[in-house]
């Protein structure tokens, strides 16, 4: 995929896509993220193997609770998928060999202040979002 994206992008064009957190190898079901109704909810290939940090190919779900303001909570609203994990050495390896000369990871910033005093937790968010931005410059 790394190849397709190269070619079609002229030289000194970006590519930047969204990705889950390469830095975050752990096993664990982050309570923090939790709360916030995004987070890694299962580990099949670790666990089966008795780890507790993910390598390079794990299998890892991700599960979305669209609960997060019901007082009624339904399975049926958390949305789950799979995502495979890599570290952030492989993305940058498999980007270089593609053609791309420079590999940035950047983690998800706040922007301003928060005025609405309904999201004031929403800040707290940023320091568990599991996501990171990579960006790659052709």
């Amino acid at each position: 995929m790394c190849e397709q994206i190269s070619r079609v992008l002229k030289p000194g064009g970006s590519f930047v896509t969204l990705n889950s957190d390469p830095f975050n190898n752990e096993t664990i079901v982050c309570e923090k993220q939790k709360s916030f109704g995004s987070f890694r909810s299962r580990f099949p290939t670790a666990e089966k193997e008795g780890r507790f940090v993910l390598k390079d190919g794990d299998r890892f779900e991700i599960s979305i609770d669209l609960n997060m303001n019901e007082d009624n909570r339904h399975e049926d609203y958390v949305i789950k998928f799979f995502n495979q994990y890599f570290t952030p050495e492989t993305y940058e390896k498999a980007l270089k060999k593609a053609g791309f000369h420079t590999v940035k990871f950047h983690r998800m910033e706040m922007i301003g202040n928060l005025q609405r005093t309904d999201l004031k937790d929403f800040g707290k968010y940023m320091d568990y979002t599991g996501l990171v931005c990579i960006e790659a410059i052709k």
